[in-house]
């Protein structure tokens, strides 16, 4: 047992958990397209799916007005997922966006 009350081998495990795990890319979208989702075949033979999303945010100005504000975002999915794209969604649809490592998902 060490300080922390764990055998010594499982804090080896840990610490070469955080060797690996310094960082966390993760992004979660909740929009509606702007366009029907393109569906590709690469030239080595990949699916490539593509889909624009809009998101907005509404600002309250000072004088009490609000505006909305939309952000683009260009979205790539691949192989079975793209595959899914073209008969699921269309143009104004609301989609949520998961996405980070390892495998990204649109529900």
């Amino acid at each position: 047992m060490d300080k922390y009350g764990l055998p010594h081998l499982e804090i080896q495990v840990l610490h070469f958990k955080s060797l690996i795990m310094k960082t966390k890319n993760f992004v979660q979208l909740i929009g509606y397209l702007g366009n029907d989702p393109e569906v590709h075949i690469t030239t080595t033979g990949r699916i490539l799916g593509r889909l624009r999303l809009a998101t907005d945010i509404f600002l309250k100005k000072e004088d009490g007005t609000s505006s909305k504000k939309t952000t683009w975002h260009d979205v790539n999915a691949w192989n079975k997922l793209a595959e899914t794209l073209s008969g699921q969604f269309i143009k104004g649809s609301h989609v949520m966006v998961e996405g980070g490592n390892p495998i990204p998902h649109i529900l």
